[in-house]
């Protein structure tokens, strides 16, 4: 017993069962820091395989009752947590368009839906939409409805910016097309206009307006051709969404606009056209590109970008091209696609990280796993009993595997494994079934297959004397 190592059917260690434990409760606990995110999202999507009308989601909205609602280019749709129920045109007369390019939840409840025909309101007591009217005519095509502190609604459209009251009476206050609007402070509304930014109020009179050119916008391009989107933190600061120069803000202590580039993900075009600016419950902003989804953190000055994930294991997003994105009351960040559908992550999701075997292409080698240690180097041996050993790094998630090989007398016996132990030199000793003993020596990588001694009769004739099923080092 040169090397201290004790062969034994039945017994395990108490470091690989302190291993397991461990992994267990470390997966348990995604964080612990309640507005931190686990260090990889993972999402869940809803398309037309779950019922959605389309797979391009223009926007999303949570109503009092809880229901996801979720415009798209082909029909309204509601999400109760497990069934999705679709609203067109053709069966409710009050919807004038199947485009539906925005949706508001009123804060006393109602749901606005706008496209590209006019608006409507639902009506949750019958099942029914109403149409709303300006001079008996639809209100056009829609660009942005929003809820003002005075609890008013300005609704913007190819036809103008209108005014609605609590009982939905419209009044046009301007005749200007705006791309985009918001309520800056209370009374006074910010809008995209041709290649300006209007400072308005709520009458629809100028107060001021920043163009290229001026000393306060510096080199930032205010073009119609460049700003995309406009949106006003829960910091009461304005950030801009532009077409190709990444994310921009406005300082309102030195009058000044600036820009932060975005360059994460594979294209530089696609990564700076910025469709749409949320945030989550701990300030942070969610930024939809042509690229994928840039997370950024004002504090930390920090960006986190996923793109689209091939892996469907891995439970990424399954689209890039990001139109929508909402925080719903639970939490829940939901985000609307071009061609995914719907993709929903919980930041504070607590459970287990899952491998999943694949054959050894990315995850495990084997589905049967039969055990798991820590070794010295602090990587992570799965021993499988139908496709060798697959060793983890746990700081680059990647794998190595090693598996038996016919005709290679240095690969592994068997690809049953059953047990694992690591020595004091760094050795990795490996009991298979059938195969007998192995030793693996990490500095070489290579495996030294070990004879059984002294022989014993019929050996090779019996199953279990080539069989080791726990390795024990004292």
């Amino acid at each position: 017993m040169e090397y201290g190592i004790y062969l034994h059917p039945l017994r395990p260690t108490f470091r690989k069962l302190k291993w397991a434990i461990g992994m267990m409760l470390i997966s348990g606990m995604a964080f612990t820091n309640d507005v931190d995110p686990p260090f990889k999202l993972r999402f869940d999507q809803i398309t037309s395989i779950q019922g959605l009308s389309n797979n391009t989601v223009y926007d999303i909205v949570q109503d009092a009752e809880g229901f996801i609602w979720i415009g798209t280019r082909e029909g309204l749709n509601k999400f109760d947590g497990q069934v999705v129920t679709s609203y067109y045109r053709e069966d409710f007369t009050g919807i004038p368009d199947n485009f539906v390019e925005d949706l508001l939840v009123t804060s006393n409840g109602k749901l606005i839906v706008g496209t590209q025909k006019g608006a409507c309101v639902y009506n949750k007591e019958t099942n029914s939409f109403y149409q709303l009217l300006y001079e008996g005519k639809p209100l056009g095509d829609l660009t942005r409805i929003i809820e003002v502190s005075s609890g008013k609604l300005l609704i913007s459209s190819n036809e103008g910016l209108f005014e609605a009251d609590s009982l939905f009476t419209i009044q046009k206050i301007s005749t200007l097309l705006f791309r985009d609007i918001c309520e800056y402070r209370t009374g006074i509304i910010w809008g995209l206009y041709e290649d300006d930014i209007w400072v308005l109020n709520l009458e629809g009179e100028l107060i001021r307006k920043y163009a290229n050119g001026m000393e306060s916008v510096g080199n930032f391009d205010m073009s119609s051709a460049n700003i995309e989107r406009i949106y006003k933190d829960s910091r009461g600061k304005i950030w801009l969404g532009t077409k190709r120069d990444g994310i921009g803000y406005y300082n309102h202590e030195t009058d000044r606009f600036f820009n932060l580039k975005l360059k994460q993900g594979v294209n530089p075009i696609e990564d700076n056209f910025v469709r749409v600016i949320s945030e989550d419950i701990a300030g942070r902003l969610w930024i939809g590109t042509e690229s994928g989804l840039y997370i950024y953190d004002v504090v930390k000055e920090f960006f986190t970008f996923y793109g689209l994930c091939f892996i469907p294991s891995e439970k990424g997003l399954n689209d890039k091209a990001i139109y929508s994105i909402f925080r719903s009351s639970d939490n829940l960040m939901w985000i609307g696609t071009y061609f995914g559908g719907v993709n929903y992550t919980n930041l504070f999701q607590k459970g287990f990280d899952k491998i999943f075997a694949d054959g050894g292409r990315d995850g495990l080698s084997g589905n049967a796993v039969s055990e798991i240690i820590e070794t010295s180097d602090h990587k992570i041996w799965i021993a499988t009993e139908d496709g060798g050993i697959s060793i983890l790094n746990p700081e680059t998630g990647d794998f190595e595997y090693l598996k038996h090989k016919p005709g290679h007398p240095q690969s592994l016996s068997s690809n049953n494994v059953h047990t694992l132990e690591e020595d004091k030199e760094g050795n990795i000793w490996i009991g298979t079934f059938i195969g007998g003993l192995n030793k693996y020596n990490k500095h070489t990588k290579s495996i030294e297959r070990i004879e059984m001694v002294p022989p014993i009769d019929n050996m090779e004739q019996d199953v279990y004397s080539k069989s080791i099923f726990s390795i024990f080092y004292d």
